[in-house]
């Protein structure tokens, strides 16, 4: 064969149909023969194929598209070739042909085509061995299984294809190629791929073929391809396929043309849109061409011959500004050539990289230098690419920052770029450099506020987004932030990095951060705040003042963007240090531009900025006019709504006194400081204060004003009016002090000062008039508050501003007309007066107390402010439309006669106490209203004479009041209504005291006599109440002591009512007559009120310890706090006061008196404090007093205090009142306490009372006579405890009744020990009378029970005969008893009779039965109650008898039954024998073993539900409710948890103090408690046995088996005999046939659990047993496997048989002959069946066929019910088995491993349950006995295990959902295997699984990844880490973050839930 032809030779060759080369003339026929089977298979096999490739090529309208290759005549079969024919062309064409139909769908055309080729090339193969041929044979095979199998991935297989057969073809390797190529356009994408793969590999094969330079177009070509494929197709696989080409052929190309490589290079990084898997075959092929750079630039001498560029600028044109499709590979491709180049350097060789800092890298350093520019490029591209170039370069080479300085000022500058991505970068380089080089403190500080400012912590990650592209994050906050609080831990910003940073740099040059500002204006906003941080940044650093960069920066203050001006007021901050060397027309020019910014209107933040400015201004270089400008701009920026504007201004003030001292203007400014203090917010008024105190401190004449200072800085925070009071104290101190103070003094009353606070709060407002409060801006109040500057400027007399500008109108002048002639004399008082008609309750009070402190100069009254204060308040507030005037006329009013001054007072009262009835009754608004009754109240205590005359008015206006529809206007009516009566005189008394009587008997009567009251009658119930509690308070309130006693008789009915609230102002008001009765009347009341003192409600209770204690009450209280006037008189001189008021008069007040106007008589007569009052401990009950002995002993201590000598009459009318207290609901049983202590004082009555307190015992224990008969029995103790004859005496009375009742029953077992005591030869009398009680049916259950506790106590004091009396009853009351929790009632009376007589009673057997019945119930209550038999017995039973029952105790099922069995066992003494050994017992608390020894079960058997009942079945019965042993909750509240929980809230733990104190216990709990516990252990016994209670259950049984193990033996035999019994097994070995078999699963589900915990604690025991008991287990395990597997198919065979499945809505399939008939024969049944009913209308046969359905539903049922059975049974066998050879430490490792298999055999077992239950006890015995100690035979059975079921899952078997219990097991012992090999496996298995098609195998896979992973197993992290290239066989690593991704991508995929939750965990791994 000739020379192959070049690439274009080829071409052309190829489209004229002739060939350049010829075959050797032996080879022809050959390839004839060859050509002839092509055209055989395209015209069959590969018919549509071919069709295929012409479609492929049809929509083209190019005239090069149309190829003569796919000529269809050149397909037909029938088409022969000849010698004559040009071979060469037509096999060229034929083999370009079966490459492109390698990518078809049908696999026989590929593997066709395959041998096709392979038969071509064996034709140009030179003679090859037969070891050859058979190695060629095998990957020939190996290719064609390949193409076969493979799933549209062929290119692998064509790979190896051409390397196989590609050498055979390089004679017309070029021609090939040629042919190829013109696929690259075809539109199919596989033909596409498969013929760019092939080209690739056969040019690769043949590469000397093409090493001349024109044959390199091929690669051209292919290089070229990669532009076209976008225009087609931007998916796999077309481009990754050309990539793919490129890198393989790289060795061909990359030394020898440097244009085609750096193209490619370029081409490569610049594709768009790149995936996954392209990007991994870029860095393939990228690479590969870097480590031929070194050799190709030395080949090539000229550098910059192409586009891109070589060496370092090739990345420079990397950097474009219009795309950035090669940033996401620049990085790496920086990186990699950089280590490339510098390991090309010989001298290089073996050293590290990141460079060492005594290394150099020349070319790096020039392409960093190079990047200058690309830093400040206006594209964000360019600058995004040269920091991540940079970043690059100070990664590898990190010496460069100190080899380039000025590197740090492009960073920080970068770091503020708006591109979020370069800033980033930028910050992460400055981090960098500060971690690396030479450190020093500027370094480690700007590394660590970085790493705040990225809050690189646990507790508080801040997203990317959040630090870098937030625009707020950049711009620089506002100076100062002092007023409001600070955070815990101070934000750090990007500019607290900057201050630190710049100590790295050098400055820059002074005409660049001119540049950066002149530059501004034409910038968006966010490139200012940006660029004017820069500016701040590096002028900070200048050395000295530039006045151009001010005189610049300046004007921006006055910029429309408020953060520009902040930025400007930063920068400014940053250099206001460097004026201090400024020129003086510098700081003018400064101080001009500030001076305009404050002002009032300007926004907060910058005039803060601004006032932290001039805080640090050099102040001092200022003129004397602009000193004083300064102060008056201060002045008004005090009255800027924002508080820290404010706050600020007081700092500039008060910290700048040396200035102000030097500027003459200390006393100004100290003057606008003390006008300051009425600042209304706390934090600024504070600093004032503190302020003004450290400026007066050292002056002589003001230091004496501190203490007032000190004072009202004091009161800032508590009730407004104690501020006034402070402010009032601190005015008069400067007053009175004026000669030393007039410096001061005149400060204060400078007009420019006092003028600007006048208008502040007047301005625009008429002086003459009220303000309208909907016109008036009440926010000025919340700034600073009118009252401090009210006070003081009126008591320094400072006049008003004029009233107009004008010359001739002065202000030192006062006017002529009445209204300005006001506005003078009140002066600053006026600005009060809008805050009088302010809504804000608190504020307008406050107003109205400072208008009264205003009228006073220390005690003088000044007559012409008061004057006009009255004329206000007389025309115009009275008058006002406004509620708030009104409300604020009569609250002045109010004051003025608290004031009490010399006839002013007086004329008040008869002025305005008409209009105040008035206002009250007739005002619409219930707010003056409440008013006008404030002021009736005001007058009534101040004038309790002078009202006299009207006080029957003021009574029937405040009674009308009383039910105001206004619930405020009803409390205040009621505050006042007693005080009316407190101030009848004794010649009214009587009348006030029959109207008052008359009212409550109206309404009390009802009906007819109350209509007669149209008033009355029209009131509601609830406020018909309301009167009778007013009235019966008033009643208390009348002061006539002639009237005492009468009206105390009259309120004693009232104790016993029902109502508490008329009972608590009946009890109120007697206690308040008490004070006028005589000694004997007040002890007399007293007996009454005692029962009052446990009364139910608690506000009683606390009035009653007031009295107690003699505390005054609420209306002494107030009369106290307010004394009469000292002209109050019946006769009072009636005068005005506008005749008072005259000019000159001196009026004084008494000082203490008006200081205690600013009490809230609201508050000292609250309506009802007793609500809130906390009782004294002695005296709280918690709520609820009960009768109790605490009780008892209380009221008997109370009595002592008042008792005396009473004459006989007084003493029965006690008795009679606490009788008819006793009728009381709430006071019942109280009383009887109450008289049984009189009894005792009183003897006289003793008989009574006895007789009173037994026939209240004569009640049976209902709900509602429980508390009568506890206070009966009480009494009757507290009787007899003072007399032993009086309980005789009660004996007797209690005893008499032929038929007791309950509580006479209760009372006499409560005094059990006084009959023991004093009368115990009684009790075989009582023992006759009340045994029969016992047996007798017709009495009550609870009557029995008492008298079976009495019975018991009595015969222990007679006798055994009794005693055996007692216990036959007893006996029989057992017998007919139906309820078993009675009996346990009488368990401690039996133990009790068990202790004298012992067992021999029939009693006691009958018991014993009990519990061995008890003992192996299901039922937890019964095991429960035969537990409590077996506590009473346990010390009179034999050792066997003892032993036999708490080894089956100890072995319950439950495990609160086995603790109670230890508690029993173990504080009864019966396991003393075992405390030596118990003592050196290992403990394995927080063990796997510990964990597994408290349950004794796998935690499987709960989770399948097929546990045994916990509780009795449900009782259809009605049940009673228990008792409620802690009603309030004390438990609760004294727990720790309730502590937690108030502790997490802030709650003080002290308001829980009373909430946790246990309720009293009545005496009826504690009988029934002493009844129910019995034997109880002392504490000193359980602290003996503590150690031993802390061991598990199962060691305490082992020891008691290893004691006694024949009583072990026999025990566990009998319940392994009951369980074999259950399923039908009958052992040899068994002594007694096994009973019958119960249905009763439950029941057998408890007797096998019992035995399986008997087994576990038997183990070394007894080997042989044991033994023989694991046989018998796994037997019964095995026959109840197979009793399951017999069941199911019998039940499918009887399925099939009877048509169940074959019905007209079930489609079940036909799968043999016998089921097509069976379902033939029932649909003639059916139609027989029917046309007989249509026929004749009989239906015997529908009726046949139903029964036979119903036989096969009840037959379905039983055999499902048997299969759940002994399903259960199997699976708690199993639970058993596996417990106990986990727990086993005696049993042989062969043993174990025997077990083992077992176990594995079971996996095979169809129930899935089963399965399950298998793998647990598998995993739980592998675990737990490899804990225990090297166990080489399990561990290689767990191995064998896992490879087991490994190859079980990979040998394609179909195993269903068996998959999920092997994968579970496998994947859990894989902690036991150190295989890697195996690990990997079972990973790749995993994941695999997690497409399987069940559900439940693809949630089992998901959960053992993440399982393994939380095991430990490091493979998972590495499975996670690693890619998706190359993962295709078994063992390599799945990469598992790739098919995460893939599933949770799947929109149809189920189980994302538990995917997310894995990749959770995956992402919680650090």
């Amino acid at each position: 064969m000739q020379k192959p032809p070049s690439a274009g030779a080829a071409r052309r060759q190829m489209a004229s149909g002739t060939a350049a080369f010829a075959f050797i003339t032996g080879d022809r026929p050959s390839i004839a023969n060859w050509l002839n089977d092509v055209g055989s298979f395209f015209g069959t096999t590969a018919s549509a194929a071919h069709e295929q490739l012409n479609l492929a090529f049809v929509s083209s309208n190019s005239p090069h598209n149309k190829n003569t290759l796919m000529d269809a005549d050149t397909s037909k079969a029938s088409h022969q070739i000849t010698a004559d024919d040009i071979l060469e062309v037509k096999t060229v064409h034929e083999m370009v042909r079966l490459i492109a139909v390698l990518g078809h769908h049908d696999d026989r055309v590929r593997t066709g085509s395959v041998f096709l080729l392979v038969a071509l090339a064996k034709i140009f193969m030179p003679k090859l061995t037969t070891a050859t041929v058979e190695k060629y044979s095998e990957r020939i095979a190996s290719v064609t299984l390949g193409l076969m199998m493979a799933e549209r991935e062929y290119h692998a297989s064509v790979h190896e294809l051409f390397t196989i057969i590609g050498p055979a073809f390089n004679a017309i390797a070029i021609p090939i190629v040629a042919g190829l190529e013109a696929f690259f356009t075809c539109l199919d994408s596989s033909i596409r791929g498969i013929c760019i793969t092939a080209l690739s590999r056969i040019v690769f094969e043949n590469d000397r073929v093409f090493l001349e330079e024109d044959h390199l177009a091929a690669i051209w070509n292919l290089y070229f391809s990669l532009g076209s494929i976008g225009m087609m197709s931007k998916v796999f696989p077309d481009r990754i396929v050309i990539i793919k080409g490129l890198g393989l052929l790289a060795p061909i190309y990359a030394a020898v043309d440097s244009s085609l490589t750096y193209g490619i290079v370029g081409t490569l990084l610049h594709l768009q849109n790149k995936t996954a898997f392209e990007t991994e075959e870029i860095k393939i092929t990228v690479k590969q061409l870097f480590d031929r750079f070194p050799e190709l630039d030395k080949k090539v001498p000229s550098r910059d011959s192409h586009a891109y560029g070589t060496g370092y600028n090739f990345f420079l044109n990397l950097l474009t500004p219009h795309d950035e499709f090669a940033y996401d590979l620049l990085p790496w491709a920086l990186e990699n050539f950089s280590t490339v180049t510098y390991y090309s350097f010989p001298e290089n060789k073996g050293k590290p990289i990141p460079i060492s800092a005594t290394e150099q890298f020349p070319a790096l350093d020039e392409f960093i230098k190079s990047l200058t520019n690309h830093f400040r490029a206006t594209p964000a591209l360019i600058r995004y690419g040269a920091s991540s170039a940079l970043h690059t370069s100070l990664v590898m080479y990190p010496k460069v920052a100190e080899n380039h300085p000025g590197l740090l000022v492009y960073i920080l500058t970068g770091i503020l770029d708006t591109d979020h991505l370069a800033a980033f970068l930028y910050m992460s380089m400055l981090e960098s450099i500060c971690a690396n080089g030479s450190p020093n403190a500027a370094k480690n500080k700007t590394r660590e506020l970085i790493i705040k400012f990225r809050r690189q912590t646990d507790d508080d990650v801040v997203g990317y987004d959040m630090l870098y592209f937030d625009a707020d994050r950049v711009t620089i906050p506002p100076v100062s932030g002092i007023v409001r609080t600070a955070p815990a831990s101070k934000e750090v910003s990007i500019s607290d990095i900057f201050d630190v940073a710049t100590g790295l740099t050098p400055p820059i040059a002074p005409k660049l951060l001119h540049k950066l500002l002149n530059t501004f204006e034409y910038l968006p906003k966010r490139l200012k705040l940006k660029q004017l941080e820069l500016v701040r940044l590096w002028g900070s650093k200048s050395e000295k003042f530039d006045t151009q960069l001010m005189q610049t920066l300046f004007p921006l203050l006055n910029s429309l963007d408020e953060d520009i001006q902040l930025a400007t007021a930063h920068i400014l901050k940053a250099l206001i240090t460097k004026f201090n060397s400024a020129h003086s027309a510098d700081i003018n020019y400064a101080w001009s531009h500030l001076q305009s910014l404050m002002k009032p209107g300007t926004g907060a933040n910058l005039l803060c900025s601004i006032l932290g400015l001039i805080r640090d201004f050099p102040l001092d270089r200022l003129g004397d006019e602009a000193k004083e400008d300064l102060l008056d701009t201060l002045v008004k920026v005090i009255f800027h709504p924002d508080p820290q504007v404010r706050y600020l201004a007081y700092d500039i003030i008060g910290s700048s006194s040396d200035f102000w001292k030097a500027s003459s203007l200390w006393s100004t400014a100290l003057g606008v400081m003390f006008l300051s203090i009425g600042d209304q917010n706390l934090i600024c008024a504070r600093q004032n204060i503190d302020l003004i105190l450290g400026q007066i401190e050292k002056v002589h004449n003001v230091k004496d004003l501190m203490v007032p200072l000190g004072l009202v800085k004091d009161s800032f925070g508590g009730p407004l009016v104690t501020t006034l009071k402070a402010f009032d104290d601190l005015a008069n101190a400067i007053l009175k002090d004026k000669p030393k103070l007039q410096e001061l003094i005149d400060a204060l009353t400078s007009e420019s000062s006092a003028d600007t606070f006048w208008y502040f709060f007047l301005d625009g407002v008429t002086d003459s008039q009220l303000v309208k409060p909907d016109d008036y801006d009440y926010t000025k109040n919340f700034i600073h508050s009118p009252f401090w500057i009210s006070i003081l400027l009126t008591k320094l007399s400072m006049t008003p501003p004029p009233l107009t500008n004008s010359e001739n109108d002065r202000r030192d002048v006062m006017p002529t007309t009445p209204a300005n002639k006001r506005r003078f004399i009140c002066g600053f008082m006026l600005c009060l007066l809008p805050t009088c008609g302010m809504p804000d309750p608190i504020l307008r009070h406050a107003a109205c107390v400072a208008t009264v402190f205003t009228c006073f100069r220390q005690n003088v009254a000044h007559p012409g402010i008061l004057r006009g204060l009255m004329e206000f308040v007389s025309l115009q507030m009275l008058n006002h439309k406004q509620w708030a005037f009104q409300s604020s006329g009569l609250d002045i009013l109010k004051l003025l006669a608290r004031v009490k001054l010399p006839g002013l007072s007086p004329a008040i009262l008869l002025q305005y106490l008409d209009l105040a009835l008035d206002v009250a009754f007739n005002s619409p608004s219930h707010i003056v209203k409440v008013g006008a009754l404030e002021l009736l109240e005001t007058f009534l205590l101040v004038f309790p004479s002078g009202v006299t005359t009207k006080l029957p008015e003021i009574r029937d206006v405040v009674r009308t009041l009383l039910a105001d529809e206004e619930m405020e206007v009803c409390h205040t009516a009621a505050r006042i209504y007693p005080l009316v009566f407190r101030c009848v005189s004794s010649n009214n008394a009587q009348d006030f005291y029959d109207y008052l009587i008359g009212e409550i008997s109206l309404i009390k009567k009802g009906g007819a006599e109350l209509a007669s009251d149209p008033l009355l009658a029209a009131l509601a119930q609830d406020e018909q109440q309301r009167i009778v509690v007013q009235s019966i308070l008033a009643l208390g309130s009348i002061s006539t002591p002639s009237l005492a006693y009468q009206i105390i008789q009259d309120l004693l009915k009232f104790l016993a009512s029902e109502d508490h609230d008329v009972r608590y102002s009946a009890f109120t008001s007697i206690s308040n007559q008490m004070q006028y009765l005589d000694v004997i009347e007040r002890a007399s009341i007293m007996w009454v009120l005692l029962p009052l003192y446990a009364d139910p409600y608690k506000p009683i209770r606390v009035a009653f310890a007031k009295v107690l204690r003699k505390m005054p009450s609420k209306l002494d209280l107030m009369l106290k706090v307010i004394l009469p006037h000292t002209d109050d008189s019946f006769i009072m001189n009636s005068v005005t006061w506008e005749d008072l008021l005259l000019d000159g008069v001196l009026i004084h007040a008494n000082m203490k008196v008006l200081s205690e106007i600013i009490v809230d008589l609201g508050l000292v007569n609250s309506v009802n404090s007793d609500m809130t009052d906390q009782l004294p401990l002695e005296d709280d009950g918690f709520n609820l007093p009960r009768i109790s002995h605490k009780l008892m002993a209380r009221i008997k201590e109370i009595a002592k205090t008042f008792t005396t000598i009473l004459p006989s009459i007084n003493i029965s009318q006690v008795m009679y009142h606490l009788l008819e207290m006793q009728e009381g609901k709430h006071s019942q049983g109280y009383s009887l306490l109450v008289l049984s202590e009189l009894s005792c004082a009183y003897e006289a009555i003793l008989g009574d009372t006895i007789d009173v307190l037994v026939s209240s015992l004569s009640h049976d224990l209902t709900a509602e006579s429980t508390h009568l008969v506890q206070a009966a029995a009480l009494g009757l103790k507290n009787i007899s405890e003072l007399s032993p004859p009086a309980f005789k005496q009660m004996l007797t009375k209690v005893t008499t009744a032929p038929l007791p009742n309950e509580g006479e029953l209760f009372n006499l077992f409560y005094r059990i020990d006084a009959i023991r005591d004093f009368s115990a030869n009684k009790a075989p009398e009582l023992l006759r009378k009340y045994t029969p009680l016992i047996t007798s049916h017709r009495f009550s259950l609870t009557k029995r029970l008492y008298a079976i506790y009495l019975s018991v106590e009595l015969c222990l004091m007679v006798g055994q005969d009794e005693i055996l009396h007692v216990l036959d009853a007893l006996q029989t009351f057992i017998e007919t008893a139906d309820q078993d929790n009675v009996i346990e009632k009488i368990h401690g009376s039996i133990s009790k009779l068990l202790g004298v007589v012992g067992p021999k009673h029939t009693i006691f057997r009958t018991m014993l039965g009990t519990c061995r019945k008890y003992i192996k119930s299901k039922d937890l209550e019964l095991r429960m109650k035969a537990l409590q038999i077996f506590q009473i017995f346990i010390k009179y039973l034999s050792t066997e008898e003892a032993m036999t029952f708490g080894m089956t105790l100890l072995a319950d099922s439950n495990p609160d039954i086995r603790s109670k069995t230890r508690y029993v066992l173990t504080l009864s003494g019966v396991l003393d024998f075992a405390i030596p050994t118990l003592r050196n017992a290992k403990s394995y608390v927080g063990t796997r073993r510990g964990a597994l020894l408290e349950t004794c079960k796998l935690s499987a058997i709960s989770k399948l539900g097929v546990t045994v009942a916990s509780a009795a079945p449900e009782n259809d019965s009605l049940a009673i409710p228990m008792v409620d042993k802690d009603p309030f909750n004390a438990k609760y509240y004294g727990s720790e948890r309730r502590k937690k929980f108030t502790a997490r809230y802030g709650l003080d733990e002290s308001r829980f103090g009373r909430a946790s104190t246990p309720v009293t216990q009545s005496i009826l709990e504690g009988v029934e408690d002493a009844v129910l516990s019995f034997h109880q252990p002392s504490a000193q016994t359980i602290a003996k046995y503590q150690w031993m209670l802390n061991l598990d259950t199962t060691t305490l049984l082992h020891e008691c088996m290893k004691q006694f193990p024949e009583v072990a033996d026999q025990v566990i035999t009998a319940h392994l005999q009951q369980t074999e019994a259950a399923i039908g097994i009958k052992n040899a070995e068994d002594e007694e046939p096994p009973e019958e078999a119960g249905a009763d699963v439950e029941n057998e589900i408890h007797i096998l659990d019992v035995f399986s915990n008997l087994l576990i604690a038997f183990d070394g025991i007894n080997i042989d047993s044991t033994a023989n008991f694991i046989r018998r287990l796994e037997n019964f395990i095995t026959v109840c496997n197979q009793k399951a597997t017999d069941i199911r198919e019998k039940l499918y065979m009887e399925l099939e048989n009877t048509f169940y499945f074959f019905n007209e809505f079930i489609d079940v399939p036909i799968v043999s002959e016998e089921q097509y008939e069976a379902l033939e024969e029932l649909k003639a049944e059916n139609q027989k069946a029917t046309l007989e009913a249509v026929k004749s209308g009989t239906t015997d046969r529908l009726s046949a066929l139903d029964m036979k359905k119903v036989e096969m539903d009840e037959m379905l049922e039983s055999k499902s019910e048997s299969l759940r059975r002994i399903t259960i049974l199997a699976l708690h066998a199993t639970s058993g088995y596996g417990v106990y050879y986990a727990l086993s430490l005696e049993c042989e490792e062969s043993a174990l491993t025997n077990a083992l298999k077992f176990l594995v055999d079971m996996l095979e077992n169809e129930h899935r349950g089963i399965r399950i239950a298998a793998v647990e006890a598998f995993l739980t015995i592998a675990k737990i006995q490899l804990e225990n100690g090297p166990r080489p035979d399990i561990l290689r059975n767990v191995q064998d295990t896992v490879t087991h079921f490994l190859d079980k899952l990979l040998d394609g078997t179909e195993l269903y959902r068996r998959k999920a219990d092997y994968i579970s097991l496998i994947a859990q012992l894989l902690v036991h295997v150190n295989d890697n090999f195996v690990i990997i496996k079972v990973l790749v298995l995993l994941v695999k699984l997690w497409k399987d098609p069940d559900s439940e195998v693809r949630i089992m896979s998901i959960k053992m990844v993440r399982l393994l992973g939380e095991v430990g197993i490091p493979q998972v992290m590495e499975c996670f880490r690693a890619d998706a290239v190359g993962q295709n066989s078994l063992d390599s690593r799945p990469a598992l973050m790739p098919q995460l991704t893939g599933l949770l991508g799947n929109p149809e995929y189920l189980e994302k839930e538990g995917l997310q939750d894995l990749l959770t965990w995956r992402f919680s791994q650090r």
